[in-house]
Parts: C-alpha cells; sequence; structure tokens
C-alpha cells in the first residue's frame, strides 16, 4: 500500500514527507529510524454483524455482487455520482457522517436513496454536534428517506426484505446497490510485520481500533511529546 511517509530529524527540526512510497517492512527497515510510527487508519468490513441480531454472524445475501462496503461505495460515487445505480440502499449502524455525506452526493445526482439503521436514530453523532438539524432536513428536502429502527432480514441479489427492529410487516424492494456503513477494522498488518525489527515501533488512530477523530488528535499529541 502507498503510503504518505513523514520522515523527521528531530537534532536539525526539520521534516520531510514522500508521497506515492510503497511502505514495506524491508523499506522502513532500510531507513534506520529511531523511532516508527505506524497511523495506516482502518477500513470498512462487510461482516454484517450488530448486536441488534444477536442471534446471527451477518446478514444473509450479503455476498451479493449488489452489496458493497462504504469505503467502496464512496470512491465509485466520487468519481461517478450515478456508479451506484439509481436506487441505494445505505445500512447505517456508526453513528457517524458518511452514510449522510453520501446521501445527499446521490441524491444530488438524482439517485433514490434510503438510509436504514438499526439505532434508536440514525446519526447519533450529528446529534452531539449539532448538525442533525442542517443535514436531516437539507437531505430529506432532496428526497432521502432515514429509517431509523430499521434492518435487513434478507439479501436475495438487487432484493432486499427488511423493517421494523421490533417486528410487524416486511418490506421487499429492489436497490441497485447495498451500502454496509456499519463497521471498520484497524489496518495493522503493516504495524505486526515490523514487531520486534525495529528501534522503537508505535501505532496511533484508526490502526489501533477506530474511533472517533478527537480520542485520535489526543493520541498523536501524546505520542509526539513523548517521543
Amino acid at each position: 500500500t502507498a503510503y504518505e511517509i513523514y520522515q523527521c530529524d528531530w537534532s536539525s527540526d526539520v521534516c520531510s514527507s514522500d508521497l506515492g512510497v510503497e511502505a514495506t517492512p524491508e523499506w522502513i527497515q532500510s531507513q534506520g529510524a529511531d523511532a516508527v510510527v505506524i497511523a495506516a487508519g482502518a477500513h470498512w468490513e462487510k461482516t454484517g454483524e450488530t448486536p441488534a441480531r444477536p442471534d446471527r454472524e451477518t446478514i444473509p445475501g450479503i455476498e451479493s455482487p449488489a452489496v458493497k462496503d462504504a469505503g467502496t461505495a464512496v470512491k465509485a460515487a466520487l468519481a461517478d455520482p450515478k456508479a451506484l445505480g439509481g436506487r441505494v440502499l445505505i445500512v447505517d449502524d456508526g453513528s457517524g457522517y458518511v452514510p449522510f455525506g453520501l446521501a445527499e452526493l446521490l441524491a444530488d445526482n438524482g439517485v433514490g436513496v434510503e438510509v436504514i439503521s438499526p439505532q434508536l436514530l440514525l446519526g447519533e453523532d450529528l446529534l452531539k454536534s449539532l448538525d442533525m438539524p442542517h443535514v436531516f432536513p437539507r437531505i430529506v428536502a432532496k428526497g432521502v428517506k432515514l429509517s431509523p429502527q430499521t434492518f435487513i432480514d434478507e439479501i436475495n441479489g438487487n432484493e432486499v426484505t427488511y423493517g421494523f427492529i421490533w417486528g410487524g410487516a416486511r418490506t421487499t424492494a429492489t436497490f441497485d446497490t447495498v451500502v454496509i456503513a456499519m463497521h471498520k477494522a484497524p489496518n495493522a498488518d503493516l504495524y505486526f510485520a515490523l514487531k520486534g525489527k525495529v528501534k522503537e515501533l508505535h501505532r496511533v488512530g484508526d490502526c489501533v481500533a477506530p474511533r472517533k477523530p478527537a480520542a485520535i488528535i489526543y493520541e498523536g499529541e501524546k505520542l509526539g511529546r513523548e517521543i
């Protein structure tokens, strides 16, 4: 994987960055650094696992080609907002901004979007930051449907059966793409490949565990001062 690599000489207070360098364990070891910090981030998973359905480990049919993880979907939509088709279902179980940013991008380009979540309300982080009263009316006015306390029972190709998590009638509808915006996993392979092979090794941010930006900023500041 190509990362942006920063190399710092604290004796001269000079830092430089290398763009597009393949940060292999061998390359990093060859630099002779006194300390190595891995901040490789995390990636969106497509497991379909959720506390809302403790009876199962995934969503039946999640292997359908119509299902994409949020990272893949966002990249495709940024390149071509029509790439995900004319009707998209976004499954949110992470409380963050990504599902709604993607929903607005798609809606602005004439795509029909519904965002569902098994949680009691959608986008809890937007509520805490006071963005919800601005974001939700705007995307609803653009045709985005918001369905909290709703989850998928089964995916069959492009057909999705879903409904209220507490029971009742189920809906079966056809979507061109189902976007799973639920969980992230750390990009930690590089860190573990370097363990015991460099003088001093650290990892920070989502590379340790995906979490809020404020926690990551604090961790990076703390480690920078310690080094």
